[in-house]
């Protein structure tokens, strides 16, 4: 490539964006620059990158700089070398004002130079007072390249407390997909409905949403408790705790925001009877027990979920939670009613879900927020695919299964007086295409 006869240096540091001094450029350091002599070099430090490695090999990595405008630059080209070897151009020039450098080795520190060519010399050192030089794309949570793949994932978890808060930092922007699930909802105890799941929002299957450079809050809600042994009030199951990305509430603008699954309703002793089930993301399934009162399933949240199903209108059997991919199932008999099934949402291959411990795995696809599994004097329910915990009979004395963790599974159902199964937390999972 010929070389500009006129040219303006820029070279910053990763730890800081660095103030602008118009030195000469040193002989010792003219030799092994790209540009020629008399160019003007911007800032003194050094920069030494290190690059973030992804994937289980950790091996290869990316570094993300952005430089500010030079007046009627024509383009501009990137330079890097690692130790004493000589630079190299990364890639061809461009018109942009940030580049990406992928492929190289992690651990590794990177002196890098963005070269401004302007056809006039007089623009050649209107440069920007400041040069900002990213050590990796985006960083928060677990950070996975799958195996064969050209994108990168963030998984968040709920690791305690009702809501695990993070910070998913971008280095510049980017368009990102996103899988946001909430906590499932608690299976209601006593003959109790299973929990709804919790509400799943995701942009797979559609368009990345174009998100800004900076700091984006991250919230992942754990799942709802089964409900208790007593009364009915006792014996509903907690709603799931919400989650959201790109905010923290859910009036923040651009916030992708998740309700957590309702509760499963319950029979409980005494006055009013039997209990409905919770609206929330899918919302949980109808108590299972005496015929005069309202065994209903409750509502979902528009566009997360679906409604759980009724208790029977006869004795002892629950409604199903609702799932993210169906209804929960209404009782017909003295059984209890499957929990609605999940959605299979492909942002990772099944082995990365796996091997990362999030949604459930079943035939090579991955599936996320299940609804739970009702509990019956007869047969119980079976929770939905995607992590919803199982119903249990009264013959197994015991307690509803809980939802999977990091999949928002809705929580079992027990069909005696026994407690109900919690929800399963919810998960994050955020999305973006490295450079080519």
């Amino acid at each position: 490539m010929a070389t500009p006869d006129r040219r303006a240096l820029l070279r910053g540091s990763s730890a800081a964006a660095l103030g602008i001094t118009s030195t000469a450029l040193p002989a010792a350091s003219a030799a092994a620059s790209p540009v020629p002599d008399g160019s003007v070099q911007l800032a003194s430090t050094t920069v030494t990158l290190t690059p973030r490695g992804y994937g289980d090999t950790g091996t290869t990595g990316a570094i993300g700089v952005s430089w500010g405008p030079v007046t009627n630059a024509d383009s501009y080209t990137v330079w890097k070398r690692s130790g004493s070897d000589p630079f190299a151009q990364d890639g061809d020039a461009t018109a942009d004002t940030s580049a990406v450098l992928s492929g190289l080795d992690a651990d590794t520190a990177y002196d890098v130079y963005v070269v401004a060519s302007a056809d006039d010399p007089a623009y050649a050192s209107s440069l920007s007072t400041t040069v900002s030089a990213n050590s990796s794309i985006a960083t928060g949570g677990t950070i996975v390249r799958p195996e064969g793949e050209d994108y990168v994932v963030h998984i968040f978890k709920n690791t305690g407390g009702d809501q695990t808060s993070a910070t998913f930092r971008l280095n510049r922007d980017i368009d990102v997909h996103h899988l946001v699930v909430a906590g499932g909802g608690g299976g209601g105890g006593d003959v109790g409905g299973g929990g709804g799941a919790g509400g799943l929002l995701t942009s797979i299957g559609g368009t990345a949403v174009p998100r800004t450079a900076g700091d984006h809050a991250i919230r992942v809600g754990r799942g709802g408790d089964g409900g208790a042994v007593g009364s009915a009030i006792t014996g509903i199951g907690d709603d799931g705790f919400a989650s959201s990305a790109f905010g923290s509430a859910d009036d923040d603008p651009g916030v992708v925001y998740a309700v957590g699954g309702g509760g499963g309703g319950t029979w409980g002793a005494g006055d009013p009877g039997t209990e409905p089930g919770r609206d929330g993301g899918s919302g949980g399934g109808g108590g299972g027990f005496d015929s005069a009162s309202d065994k209903s399933g409750g509502s979902a949240t528009f566009g997360q979920g679906n409604a759980g199903g009724a208790g029977w209108q006869g004795m002892f059997a629950g409604g199903g939670g609702g799932g993210a991919g169906g209804a929960g199932t209404t009782a017909t008999d003295n059984s209890g009613a499957a929990g609605g099934a999940g959605l299979a949402v492909a942002i990772v291959p099944a082995t990365t879900a796996a091997g990362n411990a999030f949604g459930e795995v079943v035939g090579g696809s991955v599936y996320f927020a299940g609804g739970g599994g009702a509990g019956a004097n007869g047969a119980a329910g079976a929770g939905g695919v995607g992590g919803g915990g199982d119903g249990t009979d009264r013959a197994n004395e015991t307690v509803g299964a809980a939802g999977e963790a990091a999949t928002g599974g809705g929580g079992g159902a027990p069909g005696g007086p026994y407690g109900g199964g919690a929800g399963g937390s919810g998960v994050v999972v955020l999305r973006y295409e490295l450079p080519a």
